[in-house]
């Protein structure tokens, strides 16, 4: 699943509403020094795919997706996640387990140090 465009409105720990688009299917990397919001990057798109992920009822996030070359769009208010698909509602996409959520995202630490010492 490809993320085409990420809009965060409104997460805990971003002030200003912004938005991501990435141009190219290429690996992005987000860096920085602590505290600008590159965890949080991380924390809206979990927010979508993983809905029985605990979140502030101030979480407004929406994305859209492409997988098999089929356009999905989710979106956030609260804890109340709706996804479409080719512009219909429909339930999500089939995401591994809810309890794995935490192992889609690479650390820098996980690409530096691949020993377990470095988890």
């Amino acid at each position: 699943m490809k993320l085409k465009r990420l809009r965060i409105n409104r997460l805990p720990g971003i002030n200003e509403a912004f938005q991501i688009a990435p141009k190219e299917a290429a690996i992005h990397v987000v860096i920085g020094p602590n505290g600008i919001g590159k965890s949080r990057l991380c924390r809206a798109v979990e927010a979508l795919y993983c809905s029985e992920l605990e979140t502030s009822q101030h979480t407004s996030v929406d994305g859209e997706f492409e997988l098999d070359g089929e356009t999905w769009r989710a979106e956030r208010e609260g804890s109340r996640v709706r996804w479409q698909h080719n512009g219909a509602d429909s339930p999500s996409p089939i995401f591994p387990a809810s309890y794995n959520h935490n192992c889609f995202f690479l650390r820098l630490r996980d690409l530096i140090d691949p020993s377990s010492e470095g988890t």
